[in-house]
C-alpha cells in the first residue's frame, strides 16, 4: 500500500467522521489511480453510497460505491 495514499484516505474519512477498516482501505489503493483528486472523489464515492444504502463502510460496499461512480472497473 503506498503509506502516503493510504494516510490520505484515512484523514479524508476521519474529516468527514467515519473509520475506514484496514481491509477495505488496503483494497481500495490497491485500485484506484494515487492523486489527491482521485482521493477525494473516492471518499465521496464511498460516503454517498454508505449512506444512501445504510450500509457500514466493508470491501463490498466500498467495491459497490468505486463500480457505481465509475473509479474501478467491474471485475475490479
Amino acid at each position: 500500500m503506498g503509506p502516503l495514499f493510504g494516510a490520505l484516505i484515512q484523514r479524508l474519512f476521519a474529516d468527514r467522521g467515519l473509520h475506514l477498516p484496514d481491509e477495505a482501505l488496503r483494497y481500495v489503493v490497491a485500485r484506484v489511480t494515487r492523486d489527491y483528486w482521485t482521493a477525494e472523489r473516492v471518499v465521496e464515492a464511498i460516503d454517498r453510497f454508505a449512506i444512501a444504502e445504510r450500509a457500514r463502510l466493508t470491501v463490498p460496499v466500498v467495491k459497490r460505491a468505486l463500480v457505481m461512480a465509475g473509479l474501478i472497473e467491474e471485475g475490479g
